[in-house]
């Protein structure tokens, strides 16, 4: 009767082993998935970065085109009144002209 109880003794010793076994296995490759989201995510931010730095950089130069743009209309503006200017000039004198 005694070798009964230790046949399945040593059954359930070989079975917890097993589910132990199991559970190392498992748990290891749940190790590698954690490590990849790790990387992904680390990669995620390191991208993001990348993109901000693009995107500071472009308001940097949108902002200097603005200001060219601005200096330029405002040599536009005074060339086209000192051109305005001159033809009214001319009409004035081609009225009084004597001849």
């Amino acid at each position: 009767m005694i070798w009964v109880f230790l046949v399945i003794a040593l059954a359930a010793i070989s079975f917890t082993i097993t589910i132990i076994m199991q559970h190392l296995n498992e748990s290891s490759g749940f190790q590698s998935r954690i490590e990849d989201s790790r990387a992904q995510k680390q990669q995620a931010e390191l991208e993001i970065e990348a993109s901000s730095r693009a995107r500071d950089l472009s308001k940097q130069q949108a902002n200097e085109v603005t200001a060219v743009v601005a200096k330029i209309q405002e040599e536009v503006d005074t060339l086209r009144d000192s051109v305005d200017q001159k033809r009214k000039d001319r009409e004035r004198r081609g009225k009084y002209r004597v001849g």
